[in-house]
């Protein structure tokens, strides 16, 4: 009687060992392709999202500079470029003929409140003078903050422990509003959180993977003095650049571009901006190199040969506070 062989035999187990593996390893395969793709894309809508976020955070505060509550300012230009780190009554009073001001591609930072180590070399810095949309009870005013009341043609520039000369009033005998007063300063920082204290070291901030941010600078008051505070506001802007409107001829409506205006009367003069931001992902990709070259404005940045994504955005914004009291 014949034996019939049942199993398998030692060849055929190898075969089918053989076949699992592979079939292991092409699944393993897409799956690791899968997960990379995924991150790189979750990467890369991010940095889309904080471009489009900072442009949008930047044009929003420009088309409020120059606002100075229900009434205009009116007051000499100051002979030289006012200090923006200023916290006199006397100084803030001075610069508000210049609702923007700016310093173009400064190798270092060149105001004092604002640390080199804090700042990154070759980008610009853009000023912000405004009153804040919020009012306040001349009873309820903060010490050392400073508030801005104006009616008309007069308007009154004080910190809070001098709260009685805030004594403007509307036509009906009512007081006249009372606004927080913004000095807002933004720029580009090497990081986003500095491995120890306030300022940005190098390798080891951001957990050892440094982000270029957006950062600002503005003076807030702890109840007895006022300090410049930092607020990261978006990780991954790597270059901001700003060109800056001139209207020549008073009517409202920029007549040249430039991104560095020469007198101080061009700045008092400045009706519209265009912002230019380079965002990049915060993190690498792999097996990714960066050869492109970005315009921005008047410049060219690239390549960096590195392993970040980057996009550029640019924007025109309209000062209307100021375009629109020339237009009247």
């Amino acid at each position: 009687m014949i034996k019939l062989q049942r199993g398998m035999s030692i060849v055929e187990l190898m075969i089918g060992l053989t076949i699992g593996i592979l079939m292991l390893v092409v699944l393993s395969s897409l799956l690791i392709d899968n997960t990379r793709a995924r991150a790189d894309l979750d990467n890369s809508m991010q940095q889309v999202e904080n471009g489009r976020y900072a442009m949008q955070l930047l044009a929003g505060e420009l088309r409020h500079a120059g606002y100075y509550g229900e009434g205009s300012i009116s007051g000499s230009t100051p002979a030289s470029l006012p200090d923006p780190c200023v916290t006199t009554v006397t100084g803030l009073k001075d610069a508000l003929p210049l609702p923007v001001q700016g310093y173009s591609q400064q190798a270092s930072s060149p105001i004092s409140c604002l640390p080199d180590a804090n700042f990154k070399s070759g980008t610009d810095i853009l000023v912000i003078r405004r009153a804040m949309t919020s009012t306040e009870l001349s009873g309820s005013l903060d010490n050392p903050t400073p508030y801005l009341q104006s009616m008309g043609s007069e308007f009154k520039l004080d910190v809070g422990s001098n709260a009685a000369s805030f004594s403007l009033t509307t036509k009906s005998g009512s007081a006249a509003p009372i606004h927080p007063f913004a000095v807002q300063i933004y720029f580009i920082s090497p990081c986003s959180k500095p491995a120890s204290g306030t300022a940005c070291s190098g390798a080891g901030d951001d957990g050892g993977f440094p982000r270029p941010t957006l950062k600002r600078l503005e003076l807030v008051s702890d109840g007895t003095t006022l300090a410049w505070t930092t607020t990261a506001l978006v990780e991954g802007v790597d270059q901001l650049r700003v060109q800056y409107g001139v209207d020549s001829d008073g009517d409202g409506a920029s007549d040249s571009y430039t991104a560095t205006p020469s007198t101080v009367s061009d700045w008092a003069n400045v009706t519209s901006v265009r912002l230019h931001l380079l965002a990049r992902n915060t993190r690498e990709t792999v097996g990714y190199q960066d050869t492109k070259t970005y315009s921005l404005g008047d410049i060219t940045v690239g390549p960096t040969n590195d392993k970040y994504k980057r996009h550029a955005y640019s924007e025109a914004v309209r000062l209307m506070n100021v375009s629109g009291r020339r237009e009247i």
